[in-house]
């Protein structure tokens, strides 16, 4: 397994968030933007998975990078979605009670719909975590070295006992990242709300 492709596909998941964090701000300030992400998320959501690798092969080439790219395009619309859907059902009372507080137009997002909507967030998180762990196997058939290549080795030789070790790793993956991240986000709950 080659460090260097490695390290490629662990920057891929966890930057899936901030782009996604970013489109979604500008959607959820502007209906225009709203309007012109969903069509770009529908069809992004609804391609099959390896049409993801071949423009992306085009014009990066094979290797670690194609495949980091590919992660990061693939767990990206999930992220857009549950965070967009999050913003939108916070109650209008929570926002005008901040208001009220002596809030300016900022600090609504930042402070009070952000942290209502962590339960909705974290689901986009482990939704975004699960399609990254799946691309990661789709993505060896381009030549990135690592996990999910050693996968697709082991069922080309037939190698049972290896495909299933290699099979658990990644299946455990997704639980473990689903329990972390519920964890820091009732921690945070736990913070604001001390009572």
């Amino acid at each position: 397994m080659g460090d260097g492709d490695a390290v490629g596909h662990r920057r891929g998941r966890p930057l899936s968030v901030a782009p996604g964090l970013a489109l979604v701000t500008l959607a959820w300030r502007s209906r225009l933007g709203e309007r012109i992400l969903n069509p770009i998320l529908n069809i992004a959501q609804s391609l099959p998975h390896f049409a993801y690798l071949i423009p992306v092969v085009v014009f990066i080439g094979v290797g670690s990078k194609t495949g980091a790219v590919v992660t990061l395009i693939f767990s990206v619309p999930p992220v857009i979605c549950m965070t967009l859907l999050g913003l939108r059902n916070i109650p209008p009372e929570m926002v005008e009670s901040a208001q009220m507080s002596g809030a300016g137009p900022a600090p609504p997002l930042w402070h009070v719909k952000l942290p209502l909507a962590v339960p909705t967030l974290v689901v986009g998180a482990n939704q975004s975590i699960m399609f990254s762990l799946f691309m990661v196997i789709v993505a060896a058939f381009v030549g990135t070295r690592d996990l999910g290549q050693e996968m697709q080795r082991a069922l080309s030789s037939t190698d049972v006992g290896k495909g299933l070790v290699l099979g658990l790793a990644v299946a455990f993956m997704g639980p473990i990242a689903d329990h972390l991240l519920t964890r820091m986000a009732r921690g945070q709950n736990r913070d604001r709300n001390p009572g």
